[in-house]
């Protein structure tokens, strides 16, 4: 029960994202790669409210794939850099699963890898989709 609980508060989380990105004024070309960059601070922020030093670092040091990959999106702007950001966001997905595979940061609510993962994965399909859209209508 709690995982469907989860899923749903994911589900309409990532709707609410994407709805709110595709609505706004914001400048979409760095409003998803500037989300997959935040996601990691989350775990930093979490280390550091236990005022853990060598977590802190961890988490960092983890993150900084996420920060390239958006990085690289915003420098390049072209078809595979897409591919790489909607895969960036998948990526994160599988690193909130395996999160505490890799190290413990007690501050992690017990709730934020399920909710993130999924927040995560809804966010790299829908980009996924959109490619697809886009590839599709071209080939038209």
């Amino acid at each position: 029960m709690k995982f469907l609980i989860i899923t749903a508060v994911s589900a309409i989380t990532s709707i609410s994202i994407i709805k709110l990105l595709k609505t706004s004024m914001l400048n979409r070309s760095w409003s998803y790669p500037l989300l997959l960059s935040l996601f990691p601070i989350f775990y930093i922020i979490f280390a550091l409210s236990i005022n853990d030093k060598s977590i802190m670092k961890n988490e960092l040091l983890a993150g900084l794939l996420f920060f390239a990959i958006a990085a690289i999106y915003i420098r390049y702007r072209e078809p595979w850099t897409e591919t790489l950001l909607a895969m960036g966001f998948i990526l994160h997905a599988v690193y909130d699963v395996m999160h505490d595979l890799l190290f413990t940061n007690m501050g992690v609510p017990l709730w934020w890898p399920e909710f993130c993962g999924t927040v995560d994965l809804f966010i790299g399909l829908y980009l996924l989709f959109i490619m697809k859209q886009k590839q599709l209508s071209t080939i038209k």
